[in-house]
């Protein structure tokens, strides 16, 4: 039983030691996760905003954020930024948490589907989450993803204790698991809702239309979103636009793809070696319930990361491949084929060191790279008290220089790709901009002979306007 809690305790400070050691590495701190921290942010600090343009330290927020990719993360965020103050580190670090109860729930669900006394491949299942390189890519990320993840492995564990012991608390807790997944991110929600929906109408069928745990579900989405709703109203920044871009997610992108292909050999294995292990899984006869549930959330998840997903879901590829390869392992192991089940568990472990190396080949790549000495770069060129317009860049600036330069005015490039007439606007009243090149804006100022002096720090340009 010692043996036991040292196994966890060792692997959730490998997670952690893992993590930090590339917080603010990698991915590289992405113009996201301003606009993420500043809408939560605004939640707690209104008097920091404004849309009145340079009157305060910030412009105002883009909440209408909430309406597009549901509310909870960014109230968590609020939380987070209240207690702790705001800033990059704890955006990550907030993430970094997330995980963390991530990994616990992966092992509290893999002990409760284990073969008896098969402690150590559950231990197993749990370093291959842990040790996943997108896994801890979105640990490391201030994006809702780990938090969808955390709720997703909830809504699994309370629905095989509420297969187990179909209590009203259960239920509940089902319930409550998936409209947080669900509010958190729609489309990624809609993997654990849908994967537990599907669960009950294969072992329901006609039955279905008088299962309790289905109408629970339903009920409280609609009930969730009809309250949302009301609250969106209230909201009324750019409603339509936010519908737009909803209806835009419905256009295949294949990013993740793209994403996958564009990444070195370890990681193009690991990829395989995940998905090989889910077709396996899917094609076993006389599954448990447990691996039919785990195929079903696998595909799913397979599925939204090929049609439409960025690069930031494929964190959701180490969930998928940890749990089936663990199925795949149990399954031999009950069927009594210890060939198989050694088999799987060698595969495992191999999976655990390509993750391991690939981490080890980041630190190595980014060993000359540090936020904080980027940040402060851009920081010294920018005198007191400036009113400053920052593009989209990255690594972004931008969450540096709001946290640590309260005395600038800072309005933050929106998310529409095109220096529109907003940004052309503010450009108007400007007193310094934070581009890539001065070429790219110059469209965007009425004077071109507004730019008085141009200044780089690395790839950056701050350019002084009069």
């Amino acid at each position: 039983m010692k043996l036991k809690y040292f196994g966890i305790v060792s692997i959730l400070l490998l997670y952690v030691f893992l993590s930090k050691s590339l917080l603010l590495v990698d991915p590289i701190v992405f113009p996201d996760e301003t606009l993420f921290a500043t809408v939560g942010y605004s939640l707690v600090a209104p008097d920091q905003f404004s849309s009145n343009w340079f009157s305060t330290h910030l412009a105002q927020a883009e909440a209408s954020e909430m309406i597009y990719h549901g509310p909870l993360y960014y109230y968590f965020l609020a939380g987070v930024f209240k207690f702790f103050s705001f800033g990059i580190n704890q955006l990550r670090l907030a993430s970094l948490v997330l995980g963390l109860v991530s990994l616990g729930l992966i092992y509290w669900l893999l002990t409760r589907m284990k073969e008896k006394n098969d402690q150590w491949t559950s231990l197993l299942g749990m370093l291959v989450v842990g040790s996943d390189y997108f896994f801890l890519r979105s640990s490391r990320f201030g994006r809702q993803e780990m938090m969808v993840i955390m709720f997703s492995l909830l809504g699994l564990v309370s629905y095989f204790s509420w297969l187990k012991k179909k209590s009203s608390w259960n239920l509940g807790l089902v319930c409550l698991a998936l409209l947080g997944a669900f509010f958190t991110h729609y489309l990624l929600g809609l993997i654990i809702v849908g994967t537990i929906l599907i669960d009950r109408l294969l072992t329901e069928k006609k039955k279905i239309v008088k299962d309790r745990l289905s109408w629970g579900v339903v009920l409280s989405i609609f009930g969730g979103a009809l309250v949302w709703g009301l609250k969106v109203f209230q909201i009324r920044q750019e409603i339509e636009k936010m519908v737009g871009l909803g209806v835009a997610r419905l256009v295949p992108t294949f990013r993740s793809v793209r994403a996958i292909l564009a990444g070195d050999s370890l990681m193009k294995l690991v990829v395989a070696t995940y998905l090989l292990s889910l077709v396996v899984l899917s094609l076993l006869k006389n599954k448990s319930r447990f691996e039919k549930v785990i195929m079903i959330y696998g595909w799913l998840s397979i599925g939204i990361l090929v049609y439409g997903g960025l690069d930031w879901y494929l964190g959701l590829f180490g969930i998928v491949g940890g749990l089936s390869m663990y199925g795949v392992s149990q399954f031999f192991r009950r069927k009594g084929n210890i060939n198989g089940q050694y088999l799987m568990i060698m595969v495992m472990v191999v999976m655990v060191i390509v993750n391991l190396v690939e981490q080890g080949l980041i630190k190595r790549w980014f060993a000359d790279y540090d936020y904080d000495e980027y940040g402060e770069k851009v920081s010294s060129l920018l005198p007191n008290g400036a009113k400053v317009w920052v593009r989209q860049l990255m690594p972004d600036p931008s969450l540096y220089l709001a946290e640590k330069r309260p005395d600038l005015h800072l309005i933050f490039e929106g998310y529409n790709y095109d220096l529109g007439v907003k940004n052309r606007q503010q450009l108007d009243v400007a007193e310094y901009m934070v581009v890539y090149e001065v070429d790219e804006v110059l469209r965007s100022v009425k004077d071109v002979n507004r730019i008085n002096e141009t200044r780089h720090t690395s790839s950056l340009k701050v350019v002084r306007l009069k």
